[in-house]
């Protein structure tokens, strides 16, 4: 589990039994990420909190410490086109920070632009959320 150093000490603090066999680590996903080569990187409400340009920045160093078996789950709500009265509120909200709730269309276009390929759109039926599987691009393919 990897967040700020203050969330981090805050979960430590708890004591919550489910997750004390957790291993916590401050981490700054705007910097190279320290854990290399793990099966699974899981994004929970990260990226709808950023700019594209940010956004970019975040999956490109997990790209960069990705094997080829590696996979990027990326767990957000998706947009529908249009989107319906609430999320366009919501998203309106969000763009005054920066940040955005996204289409399908606009995460196909975002992920091959950070290093990663999009394998599928993991989503329950009667949800906007989803889950967006990413692999690593590999050289030459």
């Amino acid at each position: 589990m990897q967040d700020r150093p203050i969330v981090i000490e805050e979960v430590e603090n708890t004591k919550d039994e489910m997750l004390l066999d957790v291993k916590k680590m401050p981490h700054d996903f705007f910097k190279e990420q320290p854990v290399k080569g793990a099966l699974v990187y899981f994004l929970r409400r990260i990226i709808h909190d950023w700019h594209d340009y940010n956004c970019r920045i975040i999956l490109s160093h997990l790209a960069r410490a990705m094997d080829s078996d590696s996979r990027v789950l990326i767990c957000e709500q998706s947009m529908s086109n249009p989107p319906s009265p609430l999320n366009a509120q919501t998203d309106l909200c969000m763009l005054g920070i920066g940040a955005k709730e996204r289409t399908e269309k606009m995460f196909k276009e975002l992920v091959p632009s950070s290093g990663l390929r999009l394998i599928n759109i993991w989503k329950a039926e009667g949800t906007n959320v989803g889950v967006i599987e990413c692999a690593k691009v590999e050289h030459g393919h």
